[in-house]
């Protein structure tokens, strides 16, 4: 007489080993019919068992084998990075190598055509163009026009420290406040930067109001 103990453990294994790599479901079945053991009835409830569970192992856990990875995109996009600026577009905007482009968080410098365009436009040229960058994200990550939304930080030439870009150009007063919730980092610097630059008639404060 068949031992049927050994028979449905050795054939609950293979199935599990099946399961793992996740093979359809006649899979399953064809590996019990080529295992050679169980009556026809036996059989035949096993197998609806196993297309059961296939389906279900399919449909309540898709991404086993192919998990989703916006979550970790999302993380890495907003992590802060270093690249190197290919152009400056204008006083807020700048392109890296590579084409993306990236919007200066927090601030607005005049543009084109409006005063003090071209004197903020020249100051971050100077300052960034191919120069390698630090971009801070804050929660937005893109503006309706696809760009890169950051906080942009440069090595100054005379310490070697990290700069905060946005906060020197409303410092300077070749740009504005622009706080767009929900993105609020350095919100109250950059308000308090522009009342000292107002008071201090800089930049466009004296040229333009």
């Amino acid at each position: 007489m068949t031992n049927t103990t050994s028979i449905d453990s050795g054939w609950a294994i293979s199935c599990f080993s099946l399961s793992i790599r996740r093979h359809h479901s006649t899979t399953f079945i064809g590996g019990y019919w080529r295992y050679g053991h169980g009556n026809g009835a036996v059989r035949a409830i096993i197998e609806s068992m196993i297309d059961l569970l296939v389906w279900l192992w399919l449909w309540l856990w898709p991404g086993v084998d192919q998990p989703d990875d916006s979550s970790a995109t999302a993380a890495t996009s907003l992590s802060v990075a270093t690249a190197t600026v290919a152009y400056v577009v204008d006083g807020d905007t700048v392109e890296l190598v590579g084409g993306e482009r990236v919007r200066l968080l927090g601030i607005d410098t005049p543009e084109y055509g409006e005063c003090y365009f071209t004197e903020s436009t020249t100051f971050v040229r100077h300052w960034l163009a191919g120069a390698t960058v630090r971009l801070e994200p804050d929660v937005t990550n893109r503006d309706d026009y696809d760009r890169l939304l950051r906080h942009v930080f440069a090595r100054a030439t005379s310490t070697g420290m990290w700069t905060h870009v946005n906060y020197e150009l409303v410092k300077r007063g070749y740009a504005t406040t622009l706080p767009i919730p929900p993105d609020r980092a350095y919100r109250d610097e950059f308000a308090a930067a522009e009342a000292a630059a107002r008071q201090a008639a800089l930049g466009q404060f004296d040229v333009c109001d």
